[in-house]
């Protein structure tokens, strides 16, 4: 059973992470009124996997210190931020909102530095097989949402847009895996890649479809001439516009509502007659003009935020002020919301200084996975997956806080964990010099 645990290690992360945003969504909470200590424990539980990976990097350290770029910086920019929440904390600034943003960046740093120096075991094979289950289980759970949102519930309680996005990053293992012959692994992805494209369709906002379809477009080109590949990328494709025309007609969940939403194009799959798309958690059908309405609001929304979260940068642009949340007036509710743009939301939790760090950490990340090696360029297409998943996130991250998802960032900091694996395996990288901090304990 331990064993079993131990290989499915990153599939339990995932899931256990996904229950507690669920429980902790505000759909749930308005459908089942939880009481406000259930809600703190909620948060509690969401944030102690990342705090227990800290504590973890710490303890192996302890025991053996591997001197490297991104183990230095790493612990450079922890004493950075205890420094500065030391210092916000004396003057009274404000801790405590950029503390949970915190807890999510060191936590997923330190499950990539675990994995890479292999003291979380996961060879090629556990790793894919984990990666399935990943893909499979959010699959799963959308299109169980697809079909009773609006019905049951107003919202899904794991946000779309995270959660879509989780498997757009995704991507390229479902399609690299289909290289491997006629196995039932090239199957399951192949379904899993149809249903990946539905969920862009209709579970998401135009921004996530178009960066989504990019990254297809760009996997396609990547397998033009490998015909195998590209006929099921095309009957994949395929099969998830049937679907999507087919959920449209039967006015299956959400479908409709999303399409008008987003993008205004239902009159070019049924008569305009006959489309009519319920408002999730309302008795009343969604027209265009309503549709163009809230997509007005939310797009004004975000340019709100991010003017006040810039107002906030200049306040004090090299260590940041740590005011991440700043409350917005929808006419009919006010809400507390952050700039949705990683970069503005990073300057303000660290300053300039504090970001730069996290773009080192970054490139030490990917001159780790050999990134900038020569050799790696021979493994081309496996190459230009970490670029192609890295802009993806950052892109999504400008109208989204995904840096510091909970789901998102660590869906991403695997991914190019296994490409990098794929790319230069442990056994090819450089070698790594060894202090002994404590005379206990054994190298891995």
């Amino acid at each position: 059973m331990g064993q079993r645990l131990k290989k499915y290690t990153l599939s339990i992360l995932f899931i256990y992470i996904s229950v507690f945003v669920a429980l902790g969504s505000t759909s749930l909470d308005e459908q089942l009124k939880f009481p406000d200590r259930a809600l703190q424990i909620f948060a509690i539980m969401l944030y102690l996997p990342f705090l227990l990976l800290i504590l973890w990097k710490i303890a192996s350290d302890l025991k053996c210190f591997r001197v490297t770029g991104f183990n230095i910086l790493y612990y450079l920019f922890g004493a950075y931020y205890v420094l500065l929440t030391a210092y916000r904390f004396g003057t009274g600034a404000e801790v405590k909102e950029g503390f949970y943003y915190s807890v999510v960046l060191f936590g997923v740093l330190a499950l990539y530095a675990l994995i890479t120096e292999q003291k979380l075991k996961l060879d090629h094979d556990m790793f894919r097989k984990n990666l399935l289950i990943i893909v499979s289980y959010f699959v799963a759970i959308k299109v169980i949402f697809t079909f009773i949102e609006g019905r049951l519930i107003g919202n899904p309680p794991v946000n779309n847009l995270y959660s879509t996005s989780l498997l757009v990053i995704l991507l390229p293992f479902l399609i690299d895996t289909m290289r491997h012959g006629n196995t039932r692994r090239t199957k399951v992805s192949c379904v899993m890649l149809s249903l990946t494209v539905v969920m862009m369709l209709v579970c998401s906002s135009r921004a996530v479809v178009l960066l989504g379809l990019a990254v297809l477009a760009g996997l396609f080109l990547l397998y033009i001439k490998n015909w195998l590949v590209v006929k099921r990328v095309l009957v994949g494709v395929s099969a998830a516009l049937v679907i999507v025309v087919v959920m449209t007609v039967l006015n299956v969940g959400v479908v409709r509502y999303s399409l008008v939403r987003e993008f205004n194009s239902l009159s070019a799959v049924i008569s305009l007659e006959d489309a009519t798309a319920t408002v999730p958690g309302e008795d009343r059908p969604l027209d265009p003009s309503d549709a163009l309405e809230q997509i007005n609001r939310s797009d004004t929304m975000r340019s709100d935020l991010m003017k006040t979260g810039l107002a906030e940068v200049w306040k004090n642009p090299i260590f940041g002020t740590g005011d991440l949340y700043y409350t917005y007036d929808l006419g009919y509710k006010t809400m507390e919301q952050t700039a949705h743009n990683f970069l503005i939301e990073s300057i303000v939790c660290y300053g300039l200084v504090g970001t730069a760090m996290i773009a080192l950490l970054l490139l030490a990340i990917f001159r780790q996975c050999g990134l900038f090696r020569k050799g790696s360029l021979k493994n081309w297409r496996v190459w230009l997956y970490i670029p192609m998943v890295t802009i993806y996130f950052f892109a999504f991250g400008m109208v989204q806080p995904s840096v510091f998802n909970t789901l998102v960032c660590p869906i991403f900091v695997v991914a190019v964990t296994y490409y990098g694996e794929l790319l230069l395996p442990v056994q090819e990288r450089e070698p790594k010099k060894l202090i002994r901090l404590l005379k206990s304990g054994k190298d891995s």
